[in-house]
């Protein structure tokens, strides 16, 4: 008997070689756009938000396609199964195929079904993936003295209260116990235990503005002199409390304050 063939279609054939050449294409720039690989050692926050963006685009686009693919596997399992051969009757193909049947098409529909399988793993790895990555994103902020956090990042220095955006501000107004308020560097505050409710308990040092975080460095007077540090991780333009420490000693620039955090000098705590 001789053999029967389906031939190709021209118009299929120019769409598998569009597709093909769109996908080279986002093959191309993804490598093009790659982060610094020595990036997560010098920041590692920076490093996983390029990680989520990153992968944000690719659930955009390869988790639909790959919910598609398995619908279309399957429904071309369904064709296969019920006609009995391959190609099914009515579907195109891209070459000059041979149509196959009895056990060669069984073969064919059960590998498709397959397929359809292994394609919807993959949009459920993406989607997935992109959910513990913007989970971690989420839940992350600038880790803490015993942690990775040595207040890297570069930061426009405040020295009064007025340039501290209004929502650190807030945020940290609301923490104070008994007196919110905050002196400017130089004016005075109550320093010890005589109490004159005249003056603020607390003196601003030094505060820094970020890309991704501010931090507030402040003493705080009364019975046992000390100082603090807040820092707050900024989440779409809104202060999120990330740390809040203790330490005794004076330090007053930003080098000073790294240097404390080097070498765990900062004691953690929810202490304002």
């Amino acid at each position: 008997m001789a053999a029967e063939f389906v031939e190709a279609d021209k118009a299929t054939r120019r769409k598998l070689v569009a597709f093909v050449g769109v996908l080279a294409l986002l093959i191309l720039l993804e490598r093009l756009t790659a982060p610094d690989p020595a990036l997560p050692g010098t920041d590692p926050h920076r490093a996983l938000k390029q990680m989520s963006d990153r992968l944000l685009l690719a659930t955009l686009v390869a988790a639909p396609f790959a919910l598609a693919c398995s619908v279309y596997f399957v429904r071309l399992a369904i064709k296969i199964r019920r006609s009995g051969q391959w190609p099914p009757p009515g579907v195109r193909v891209a070459v000059r195929t041979q149509i196959r049947r009895g056990r060669r098409a069984t073969e064919m529909w059960i590998a498709t079904l397959v397929m359809a399988g292994i394609s919807l793993v993959m949009c459920l790895v993406i989607l997935f993936a992109w959910y513990v990555v913007s989970h971690l994103m989420s839940e992350s902020f600038v880790p803490s003295a015993h942690g990775s956090f040595h207040l890297t990042e570069k930061y426009v220095l405040a020295t009064t209260v007025e340039q501290i955006p209004p929502g650190v501000m807030a945020d940290l107004s609301a923490r104070m116990k008994h007196d919110p308020r905050l002196a400017n560097p130089g004016e005075r505050f109550n320093r010890t235990d005589v109490v004159d409710p005249r003056y603020p308990m607390r003196r601003l040092v030094l505060a820094g503005l970020g890309a991704r975080s501010w931090f507030v460095t402040y003493e705080h007077g009364g019975r046992g002199y000390h100082r603090h540090l807040v820092v707050y991780a900024q989440r779409d333009g809104r202060p999120m409390l990330a740390y809040a420490g203790t330490f005794g000693s004076e330090a007053a620039t930003l080098e000073e304050l790294r240097q404390l955090v080097r070498n765990r000098q900062i004691t953690e705590g929810e202490e304002f």
